[in-house]
């Protein structure tokens, strides 16, 4: 009796573990499953990060692209301000 006990308690506590799995192809699916699952889950990590390196890498090339950009704005600028602020030439054969 006290064997029956002792093995029915184990059950207990074992029962949703594959301790007890009544096929060995169930045991070698639930392996698979879980480690399907860890290797998703990694990967699913491993996109994450990815996607913020690319999202800093993509801010990073914004604000580059905004600086260069604004010097070429400016250099416009000061180019239109030149040639408004320059004497017009005179053609001298005229």
């Amino acid at each position: 009796m006290r064997h029956t006990t002792l093995w029915m308690t184990t059950a207990l506590i074992f029962s949703g573990s594959n301790v007890l799995a009544q096929d060995p192809g169930d045991r070698v699916e639930s392996y698979v499953d879980q480690r399907g699952d860890r290797i998703e889950q990694r990967l699913d990590r491993q996109g994450d990060r990815i996607d913020q390196g690319l999202d800093r890498v993509g801010t990073t090339t914004d604000r580059r692209l905004d600086r260069k950009g604004r010097k070429v704005d400016r250099r416009i600028d000061q180019r239109q301000r030149q040639n408004r602020t320059r004497p017009e030439r005179r053609n001298p054969s005229s």
